[in-house]
């Protein structure tokens, strides 16, 4: 009997010491937070960089599809809209009114860049000039931050 109580002594006393050394040690896990440290360090800027030029991606082709329906609107009623909203239901304009064949866009949100800010339109003497402000949602700010289709 006393030989069966010291070898369940021994297992017992090799069950604790294994349990004890299956952990991680303080500087096991102090390495693994560096490392995850400095990989979120070097890949979370590159992430909103890719990010921000998709949205870049994104405004130019909803320019592209406005500047389309602008086309359509010029070939129905000869001159383009006064405003963008005109491009959606028939325009004040008695003379563009009769000839509007629209609407040249399904809805207004498709008159928004990728930052929920609406497109800025001007009707110029030579068509129009169409464009975001891009990420900073701001006039003022340089115009290579603005966006154009090509």
């Amino acid at each position: 009997m006393t030989t069966l109580l010291v070898t369940q002594e021994k297992n017992y006393e090799n069950t604790v010491k294994k349990t004890l050394r299956a952990g991680f040690s303080l500087v096991e896990i102090m390495i693994v937070i560096t490392i995850i440290g400095l990989l979120a360090y070097f890949m979370v800027p590159k992430l909103f960089l890719m990010v921000t030029k998709a949205r870049a991606k994104t405004t130019r082709l909803k320019i592209g599809g406005v500047k389309s329906a602008l086309l359509m609107y010029k070939t129905d009623t000869g001159d383009y809209p006064e405003k963008l909203k005109d491009l959606l239901k028939k325009p004040a304009d008695e003379k563009a009114a009769k000839k509007w064949e629209g609407p040249y866009l399904e809805e207004e949100s498709q008159m928004e860049d990728s930052w929920g800010e609406m497109l800025k339109y001007q009707k110029t003497a030579n068509g129009y000039d169409l464009y975001s402000y891009g990420p900073n949602k701001k006039e003022g700010s340089t115009k290579d931050e603005y966006i154009r289709a090509d």
